[in-house]
Order: C-alpha cells, then structure tokens, then sequence
C-alpha cells in the first residue's frame, strides 16, 4: 500500500435525505428524514473547480463525492464528522459525481457559552 492509496479507497458515508415537505393550513410540514449510507471517494476540490462555483460560495469547504449509488440535490453527508449538502450531481463515467459544501446547521456540536 503506497502513502496515498488510503485516499482512493471507497468508504461508507451516512447520509440524511429529507421527505417531501406537505402543506397544512399554509404552513410547511418536513417529511420525514431517511438515513443511509453509501459508499464513495471523496476529493477535495481544485482551484480550477472552485472558479466554476459561485464567487459567494468559494471559500467554503467543498469536497467531490464519487458514488455509484444514488445521491440527490439537498441531501446530507456526513464526512468526518460535518455535514456536507449535496449541491449538484452528475454522471462522471460509471459514477455519479456529487459536489458537496459544508454546512453548520444541524450539525451536533454544543455551543458552551463563557459565563
């Protein structure tokens, strides 16, 4: 095994995809949540791939994802330890392709105030 062959390998990433969001009474009911997990490569992306994201997002932590299974818009992966939503995703040969930004909401940290 070389230095770098442990980037490569597949691993497992749970995943949250919320349910279709119904109305009652004009206000919005969230579905239900679905966990899985999938297994993938992750990649970090490049400074020619940053120039396509929009200028607002590109200081954020953004990571490839390459999956043979199925991934969609706005789900939630979990990759150590923060939550990724998946902003696109694309046939890539016989993966699909899955750019993915880091987002702080919902994550399980507690904030502890100094007091």
């Amino acid at each position: 095994m070389t230095v770098n062959s442990h980037i490569m390998q597949k691993m497992s990433f749970p995943v949250k995809r919320e349910g279709r969001v119904t109305w009652e009474d004009g206000v919005s009911l969230a579905g239900d949540i679905q966990e899985f997990e999938i297994r993938g490569m992750s990649v970090p992306l490049t400074g020619r791939d940053l120039l396509l994201v929009p200028e607002a997002d590109r200081f954020k932590v953004q990571i490839w994802i390459f999956t043979e299974e199925d991934l969609q818009n706005n789900d939630i992966v979990v990759f150590q330890g923060a939550n990724y939503a998946v902003q696109n995703v694309e046939p890539w040969y016989w993966y699909k392709r899955a750019r993915a930004m880091r987002v702080d909401v919902g994550t399980e940290r507690k904030r502890e105030d100094a007091t």
